[in-house]
């Protein structure tokens, strides 16, 4: 079937609007291509020796063929005949492509989805590209133009009407009114008419009648066709006269690329092509929002970044949950929160999909740092279980005009960042989420050099010491922020030696609120020596303790934020703060955990998000000083951890350039031989780090996720050295030391040698549990045991991962070795081993 190109007006005739795009300010009044779609082939295909792409021109869905095994994916749901849940809007989201979200200045968000919006209307037009597929969408509810004339002359009319049947006259002559120059009616303003239709000067014009349904615009323009009125017979009527649309409807050309790399499937949104209108910025963006969903009678699961790793299986019957949304990397610190409730984050940027015994992993590559991963089950909104990214790519913040209006006033970026999204899909013939960890691996390794084998043969450990922390002091009546020693570097040194002394010959030791007054030290554009600690000599000296010993020590530092600020400290908090779209400065305050808003009362809360060019500075800054005390390893407390965007209107630093600036920094202090330690380890950093604390290695217990798994672990280890929450500090101690025994983790301490009194009145009472000679004993013994039985694994990779029962878990190492594990309160068996109640054992290899 031949599918006409179909004609839209969209404001006015001649189809223009203010539009903003990519790297420009709002533009001036242009003309917009409304693209509409004219079938030329009956399908486009891309094809390697690894997939076969098939493209639809009459939906723009596709199929997607593994040659190696003959499995086909599909864009979208195939069959909705039996779909017995979703309303209009849902089945029409089924069906697309791409799904948009925009908003308006009050902040009110409208989504579109591309099937309802431009596809059913033919508003898209297919390009054959040298390396793949673009299909360009104009979506939005534009008014279809039907071919038939709005106002024409007398003798331009008659060319068709005297080619009509009656049926068509009759129609024409009712639906038609004739303007006669000398036979107006008393209500018809003669100037404007003849300014409208200048031809009523010498001959009578017909203009169609205002507010006719579109049924009977649908019976005009079926005669009109019969009698050969064509697409370039409207346009040249249509030109004929000046009349204005007064519809101001949003509509959004955004383009979709399909290329295939090898094995691997690429799909991205060049967001330089994309238009909008100024008024109705376009805030969101999701590709292939179907990709791979599974119906109500197929088998599989969705793998989701949920902490370590979580795996919600097909119809599991949980819709009445909430579905799983999580922000990649956490929230965006350059935008406003009024309050915290849910924390959500994820470390690693991917989703998958298992169906019916072949998966695939969708790796966010481009614009990770603006996506958040959705996933939900059949029964909410329709019988299908998906997963998909979305990416905020206009950011927006609340404005206070209470004084000049009482309507909310939103502000928004001015333009889309000169960007492009992409994600990666890499297909694997299994079931095995196992297989899926190494498959991501291998891509990791290719992505990032830096990343190789680890060579370890004994236990990672790493011990924190907690220098000085801030407290405030009366002194002579007034109050008075002062340092106070928990740890000092004499100290330091000691105990150091000690747990060398004891056998934790693998130490790391990182140093926290060892300059600058203390754990949330004054900015480190100086860095000056505590000396509550002790002074250059003592510090010299631990240093050399360190050498002796071969124990890396790192020092810690924040370089994102700046928590506290003095007069000549060389921080200017308007000048270095990033800020907020309302060009406020970024200003972050603690949240109260009981009723959950900041503390914006509490100025001593409150931490600056710095420009990304003055992070670089800092860290420069902390290499200079470790430098002169010949260190060179760096523990950043928030870097790797936390990632925010400046969006000052004046110079927008977005969160992707934010994310590359610091790779990039990270990139050249490993090249330089520089020691990285960084906490949780957000994906972007991790090449470039000697160790992640506090890594998650559980999740966060969404409810519809029906399974954890120690994914991000089995991708890293044996490439990058991790631990969960120090031991010491951890809610469950022995659940914190099985489930790093489950996940191949390393162990880790925060130790003070001051008792823990110090803390009380403080706001580090969270530290209760470090106190140094109340752990040491234990710490050694853990680790004697850790390394004895699991010490020889941390230079292999876990290809294997299986829950045997409830509660048991059994984890695979290169070698052949098992690591069984048994959380429950009481004995399990796991494979023919027994296992006590809180245990676990391990089976080497060829045993």
């Amino acid at each position: 079937m031949i599918k006409k190109k179909l004609t839209y007006l969209l404001l006015a005739a001649a189809l223009t609007f203010g539009v903003t795009g990519c790297g420009e300010a709002e533009a001036e009044e242009e003309s917009v291509t409304i693209y509409g779609y004219v079938e030329d082939k009956k399908e486009y295909t891309l094809e390697n020796e690894y997939l076969k792409l098939t493209l639809d021109p009459e939906t723009t869905q596709f199929s997607l063929e593994e040659k190696e095994t003959g499995k086909l994916w599909y864009s979208n749901p195939q069959d909705l005949s039996g779909e017995t849940i979703a309303n209009t809007a849902a089945k029409g989201g089924l069906q697309s492509t791409l799904m948009i979200q925009y908003s308006t200045s009050t902040g009110v968000t409208t989504t579109y989805n591309n099937f309802n919006y431009s596809i059913e209307n033919g508003l898209y037009e297919i390009e054959e590209l040298e390396d793949g597929l673009k299909v360009k969408y104009s979506i939005g509810n534009i008014e279809r133009v039907y071919l038939m004339p709005t106002a024409v002359p007398e003798s331009r009319m008659m060319e068709f009407y005297e080619k009509m049947e009656k049926k068509g006259k009759r129609q024409i002559d009712e639906y038609y009114r004739k303007y006669d120059i000398n036979n107006l009616r008393s209500t018809d303003n003669k100037s404007e008419l003849l300014e409208m239709y200048p031809d009523l000067e010498t001959e009578c014009v017909y203009v169609l009648r205002d507010g006719l349904q579109e049924y009977l615009k649908v019976k005009i323009e079926g005669y009109f066709a019969e009698v050969g009125y064509t697409q370039e017979d409207y346009e040249l009527d249509a030109a004929r006269y000046a009349i204005t649309n007064t519809q101001d409807k949003p509509v959004f050309d955004v383009s979709i690329v399909y290329k295939l790399d090898g094995a691997d499937f690429v799909v991205s949104v060049p967001l330089e092509e994309v238009q909008y209108k100024s008024d109705n910025p376009i805030t969101m963006i999701k590709m292939l929002p179907y990709f791979g969903a599974g119906s109500a009678t197929d088998e599989g699961y969705i793998l989701v970044p949920d902490g370590n790793g979580g795996i919600i299986n097909f119809n599991n019957g949980k819709a009445s949950q909430n579905n799983y949304y999580s922000n990649m990397y956490g929230w965006d610190y350059g935008l406003t929160r009024e309050a915290i409730i849910n924390e959500t984050k994820s470390a690693f940027p991917l989703f998958g999909i298992c169906n019916n015994g072949s998966s695939f992993l969708c790796m966010l590559e481009e614009g990770s740092a603006y996506a958040a991963i959705e996933a939900d089950v059949s029964g909410r909104y329709h019988t299908f279980n998906y997963a998909n990214a979305g990416y905020t790519v206009i950011h927006g913040e609340s404005m206070d005009v209470s004084a000049k209006s009482d309507k909310a006033v939103v502000v928004y970026e001015k333009q889309l960042p000169a960007e492009t999204l992409s994600q990666r899909y890499r297909f694997i013939n299994s079931d095995s989420y196992s297989d899926m960890a190494a498959t991501y691996r291998e891509y990791l390794m290719a992505k990032y050099p830096e990343l190789d084998k680890n060579t370890d043969t004994q236990t990672p450990i790493t011990v924190e010491l907690v220098g000085a922390i801030e407290t405030v002091e009366n002194r002579l009546g007034f109050p008075v922020t002062v340092s106070r020693a928990l740890t000092t570097y004499e100290e330091a040194a000691a105990m150091m030696k000690e747990l060398v002394a004891a056998g934790l010959t693998t130490m790391n030791m990182t140093y926290v609120g060892w300059f600058n007054d203390g754990v949330h030290h004054a900015v480190a554009t100086d860095v000056d020596l505590i000396s509550e600690l002790g002074g250059k000599k003592t510090f010299k000296k631990l240093v050399s303790a360190a050498k002796e010993a071969g124990v890396e020590l790192y020092l810690e530092a924040f370089v994102e934020f700046v928590h506290e600020n003095t007069l000549f400290d060389g921080f200017s908090a308007n000048r270095d703060s990033a800020k907020y779209v309302t060009k406020e400065l970024a200003e972050i305050y603690e949240y109260d955990h009981v009723w959950f808003g900041a503390h914006d009362e509490d100025e001593t809360a409150k931490k600056n998000l710095v420009k990304a060019s003055y992070t670089i500075k800092l860290i420069d800054s902390l290499l200079g000083a470790a430098k002169k005390y010949d260190l060179s390893n760096l523990s950043f407390a928030d870097l790797g951890k936390q990632l925010g965007g400046d969006y000052n209107p004046k110079k927008v630093v977005t969160r992707e350039k934010t994310m590359e600036l610091q790779q990039a920094k990270l990139a050249e202090m490993k090249a330089a031989g520089n020691g990285v330690m960084i906490y949780e380890g957000n994906e972007y950093a991790v090449p470039y780090a000697d160790m992640i604390l506090e890594m998650e290695l559980g999740g966060k217990s969404y409810g519809i996720v029906d399974q954890q798994i120690p994914f991000y672990s089995m991708v890293l280890h044996g490439l990058v050295n991790y631990t969960g929450d120090a031991y010491n500090l951890a809610e469950n101690p022995e659940d914190n030391f099985l489930k790093s025994v489950e996940t191949g983790a390393g162990l880790y301490f925060t130790f003070t040698k001051a008792s823990t009194v110090e803390l009380q009145e403080t706001s580090y009472t969270y530290l209760y549990g470090t106190e140094y000679a109340l752990w040491k004993d234990e710490a050694a013994a853990l680790y004697q045991e850790y390394d004895e039985k699991l010490g020889h694994l941390f230079n292999q990779y876990i290809t294997g991962h299986r829950v045997l029962a409830d509660g048991v878990t059994e984890t695979t190492y290169e070698d052949g070795t098992k690591v069984y594990v048994n959380y429950n309160y009481s004995a399990a068996d796991a494979e023919g081993i027994s296992l006590e109640a809180r245990s676990y054992q391990v089976k080497k290899g060829g045993e």
